[in-house]
């Protein structure tokens, strides 16, 4: 089984699928051939790290590049525009996150966290909220009857919250609004921290950036594109530190993976750090091997020994398969100028 990435002026990328992944490979196929998947390319680094910026500053710069845009200095203006549009965001993202702590208190719920009056830039503090949100979300998707489609009406079964053994849930879908809203709102807020595991990252990184396949049927929160795995292909991610090969499964999982828990140096035994467990048809291509480079790290494996844990029996990664043949190093190619995917089979 071949996957073949086809961009403009005849350029390819070649991917052999592993045998163990026939399965998926059947399932996004057949979704393609009904006109169901319609995969994008896009490029972007395994981290990133904005430097920090003191949100109640930023709203004083803000108003002061805004006064820049009177003028009819263009390119005053668009440094404007870009500036206060990064600066809106980290606004919004703060402000969100204490409207729905404060939406969730005013619902009886006991929060497990207090927030600053304004940001800390503390990446322990969005861990701890992120985790909120997957025991969550966890909860009310096991506790309740729900489709996903959103089609069929909310019948939440009697299941103690994980924080609040006392809190009744009344409304399930403001429940999961603020909830979600948490959520982006920490991803949003996560790239003005550092950790030292992060820094370590980019010093391997160097803002060099890897393939990523992302499959638009996701967007639509259904079941229709996803394609479970379950715990059938566990020991397979454990090879994956055999050999690293550099095609692997995005990581479209509730929770974080072992890579992202150790960037925002997270506790990696918690319930919500996982393997993939099901995918909507996205992966990575990791054109430089970083992931290899991470994994093999002194830093990495001190990290879990810290946690009486060994890289070898955990699902870091799972393998999708092997760019095998590609008109252009990888490095080479254009994401912008990526046409269609085609399933061969063998």
């Amino acid at each position: 089984m071949k996957l073949r990435l086809n961009f403009l002026n005849n350029n390819f990328i070649l991917i052999n699928v592993f045998d163990e992944n026939t399965a998926w490979f059947k399932f996004f196929q057949n979704l393609k051939n009904n006109n169901q998947y319609f995969p994008t390319v896009s490029t972007k680094s395994i981290c990133y790290h904005i430097h920090k910026l003191d949100i109640s500053y930023a709203t004083r710069l803000k108003d002061l590049l805004v006064n820049f845009l009177k003028n009819d200095n263009k390119p005053i203006s668009v440094f404007s525009k870009l500036n206060t549009s990064h600066i809106t965001r980290l606004e919004d993202a703060w402000l969100n996150i204490k409207q729905n702590t404060e939406y969730l208190k005013s619902q009886n719920f006991k929060i497990p966290y207090e927030l600053p009056e304004e940001f800390n830039y503390d990446q322990a503090l969005l861990n701890t909220i992120h985790r909120f949100f997957t025991y969550n979300s966890t909860w009310a998707l096991s506790g309740c009857q729900y489709d996903m489609s959103g089609n069929t009406p909310f019948n939440c079964l009697d299941v103690p919250n994980p924080f609040d053994e006392s809190f009744v849930l009344k409304d399930l879908k403001s429940f999961f609004t603020a909830i979600n809203n948490l959520n982006v709102a920490v991803h949003d807020l996560e790239m003005t921290c550092t950790t030292v595991n992060k820094e370590s990252v980019l010093q391997i990184t160097k803002g060099n950036k890897m393939f990523v396949i992302d499959a638009k049927n996701h967007h639509n929160f259904t079941n229709d594109g996803w394609f479970g795995i379950g715990n059938t292909l566990d020991e397979f991610q454990k090879s994956y530190v055999v050999n690293y090969p550099n095609v692997v499964l995005s990581e479209e999982i509730q929770g974080k993976s072992y890579l992202r828990a150790f960037i925002d140096n997270d506790d990696p035994t918690k319930l919500d750090i996982t393997g993939r467990y099901g995918s909507y048809g996205g992966f990575f291509i990791d054109a430089h091997q970083h992931r290899k480079e991470i994994y093999q790290s002194q830093k990495f494996n001190d990290w879990l020994e810290s946690y009486g844990l060994k890289k070898e029996n955990l699902l870091l990664e799972c393998p999708l398969g092997q760019v095998i043949d590609s008109s252009l190093p990888l490095t080479d190619l254009d994401a912008g100028e990526f046409i269609s995917i085609d399933f061969i089979d063998d």
